[in-house]
């Protein structure tokens, strides 16, 4: 389901079906990724960051850590331009 309302650009819904599939098994990989992209869609930069960096910790060799990474310093910088 959680799928199907984000191909329907419904991020709202679509998280809060990946929010429940993540109480039956916090470790999904994709499903971490996933929220964090949301959350990222949503400009809920801190939330993103915190499942981007849960996504890394679960996946320890993720193929796009790199890419990961560079979307928590962009968070990051983006967070702390709103901060000032």
């Amino acid at each position: 389901l959680a799928e199907l309302y984000g191909k329907k650009n419904d991020f709202k819904e679509a998280l809060r079906h990946y929010l429940k599939s993540l109480k039956i098994d916090p470790e999904q990989s994709g499903v971490l990724y996933n929220i964090a992209t949301y959350y990222k869609v949503l400009n809920q930069n801190e939330k993103a960051i915190q499942f981007f960096q849960k996504y890394l910790i679960v996946e320890t060799n993720a193929p796009d850590q790199k890419e990961v990474e560079t979307m928590i310093l962009e968070l990051q910088n983006t967070q702390n331009n709103n901060e000032t």
